[in-house]
């Protein structure tokens, strides 16, 4: 075996303990931001498992066909790259034929809040795919520049997916899921005193607020159109004057 494959197996095997250790940091973050938020595990989150197991799948075939200059060999990582593809497009059809869909308000994370062990542990494969490139003077390893986009963009929709406050019309219901290996999910009943407070911390990103009576408030950062912005001000109001929001 070539030193230089030996190095990449060492780092395949870093870049899957870090991402175990970026998702235990994300949920102690959690914890301590809304300690009355009762984060007890759920059942197995299966998404989670079809994401890591398809990009750790990817990224070992990506290593190996860069190694041995290859290309045929990543037909091998076909799966890992066809299943969270899979899972997500099923998520997509799912919420647009579900009845009644346009009465719940879903407030999805801003991705990057939190979570940026898991983008440097994507662009951290596309400068080493890039500077191998550059120091082999070959172009196989770019097939890891192509997987650290593959990563980031995948992550990006899972987590906006995934972790949300749901706004219904008799409940508030918050999900912080992936990328944990089981899923959180904390629901009560609302009330009129339902109260969205918003807290613009740069052009786009709101830090949001949901307090109900005397429970426990919701707490995240998303990023949010002037539409978005506008849709849960009427939320509120349509919630004081007990109207029906469209």
């Amino acid at each position: 075996m070539s030193t230089g494959l030996t190095l990449w197996i060492i780092f395949f095997a870093l870049w899957v303990f870090a991402l175990h250790r970026a998702t235990h940091r994300a949920l102690t973050v959690e914890r301590m931001r809304m300690p009355g938020i009762p984060f007890r595990p759920g059942p197995v989150f299966v998404p989670t498992i079809v994401f890591h197991v398809g990009l750790s799948n990817i990224l070992c075939v990506s290593i190996l066909a860069s190694a041995y200059e290859n290309l045929q060999m990543l037909w091998f990582g076909l799966p890992g790259a066809c299943a969270p593809i899979i899972q997500g497009a099923a998520l997509v059809f799912e919420r647009r034929t579900t009845p009644g869909e346009k009465q719940i308000k879903r407030i999805s994370p801003y991705w990057i809040s939190e979570q940026w062990p898991f983008a440097l542990l994507g662009l951290g494969v596309g400068f080493a795919g890039g500077a191998w490139s550059l120091l082999a003077k070959t172009s196989y390893p770019l097939v890891l520049v192509g997987f650290s986009g593959f990563f980031l963009l995948s992550f990006r929709f899972y987590f906006s997916h995934f972790n949300e406050i749901v706004v219904t019309p008799g409940h508030l219901r918050y999900t912080r899921s992936f990328p944990r290996v089981r899923s959180y999910v904390y629901e009560r009943k609302r009330s009129r005193d339902l109260a969205i407070m918003l807290s613009k911390k740069r052009r786009g990103i709101y830090d949001i607020r949901i307090e109900d009576r005397d429970e426990p408030a919701f707490e995240l950062t998303a990023s949010l159109s002037s539409k978005q912005r506008l849709k849960l001000e009427l939320e509120e109001y349509s919630i004081r004057t007990d109207q029906e929001s469209n």
